[in-house]
């Protein structure tokens, strides 16, 4: 197994949607999800899978493992990596979805590791270093981590969890458990899964986070923009003088400017989430250290100290503090 140590990432749709496609991953990003009701889920169609991020706590009665996942075409790997489990929720998902273009690189990976036990397939995920450097690559080169990164400030560790379905049944997949969990067969949607799991937690604590991954927003919005032209292009040829044709391609008009706006609104927050992830991997030391340096040969990081000891939150060249 490699020695480079994985680092924790943040649980954000915007670093998730990134890592799958430095993966090599086409036409897939990640939602965060606030309610699981039919009309919610419904606007983020068609959804590949369900992911629980929650506090982790052992379980007091062991869930009923699938013994014959593998002859379902299951893939399952254990969790052996410290700080994989988000990365391995991810490709619980991707790589039981044959429909998905995954890549050639994930396509190689679950081809080799087909067969593999699921203790293997997990070491397998650590001594890839295409992954290994993709899950790392959301963190500064030199940040400052914490003592013990599985856990939050309060001491607390958290872990994800992958619901899919495949085979005609929906599937939990926990890399920390010895198999995958069948939850039900045709007409079980993951989302009941996910609620009946939820309501185990809700009662005792609220700290939890559900992400759905889901066809890419941008592909799936330019493809009714697409249609949309051509309906309305149908319309215009069809009838051009009759009433109701007209007050059809009325329609058809306004809902591809609200297509185009909501495609370009899916662009910005695109280039938003670009943006938030440079942040997320620069290191801010080197620039930190060198103003702190500039401060003290000027003579102001004595009185900009104290007045950050004081609360007053800054302070002029005179140690009064500034306005501004």
């Amino acid at each position: 197994m490699s020695g480079e140590a994985w680092t924790t990432i943040e649980s954000d749709p915007g670093v998730f949607t990134e890592l799958i496609e430095r993966l090599g991953v086409k036409g897939v990003q990640v939602e965060e999800l606030y309610s699981l009701d039919a009309d919610s889920l419904q606007a983020f169609e068609p959804i590949y899978g369900l992911i629980f991020l929650f506090k982790w706590q052992a379980e007091p009665v062991a869930r009923p493992m699938y013994p014959e996942y593998e002859e379902r075409g299951i893939f399952f790997a254990k969790q052996v990596i410290n700080n994989a489990c988000a990365t391995q929720a991810i490709l619980s998902i991707l790589l039981n979805r044959p429909e998905l273009d995954i890549g050639e690189e994930l396509s190689q990976f679950r081809n080799f590791t087909a067969g593999f036990p699921a203790d293997l397939r997990g070491e397998a995920i650590g001594n890839s270093e295409t992954i290994r450097e993709v899950h790392n690559s959301f963190t500064a080169p030199h940040a400052l981590l914490p003592e013990n990164p599985e856990t939050d400030s309060e001491g607390e560790a958290f872990h994800f969890v992958a619901y899919t379905h495949r085979d005609g049944s929906i599937w939990e997949l926990d890399g920390l458990q010895p198999g995958p969990v069948c939850l039900g067969e045709a007409g079980q949607t993951a989302a009941s899964a996910m609620k009946k799991r939820i309501a185990q937690h809700a009662s005792h604590d609220i700290k939890f986070n559900l992400l759905a991954v889901t066809k890419c927003r941008r592909t799936a919005l330019q493809d009714a923009l697409t249609d949309n032209w051509v309906r309305c292009a149908a319309l215009e040829e069809a009838a051009p003088g009759s009433s109701p044709a007209a007050q059809e391609l009325a329609a058809c008009r306004h809902e591809g400017a609200r297509l185009s706006a909501a495609l370009d609104a899916e662009c910005s927050r695109r280039a938003a989430w670009s943006d938030e992830n440079l942040r997320r991997r620069t290191d801010y030391v080197p620039a930190v250290f060198n103003l702190l340096t500039a401060l003290a040969a000027c003579g102001e990081l004595k009185g900009l100290v104290a007045a950050a000891a004081a609360g007053g939150g800054g302070a002029s060249g005179n140690g009064e503090s500034s306005d501004t």
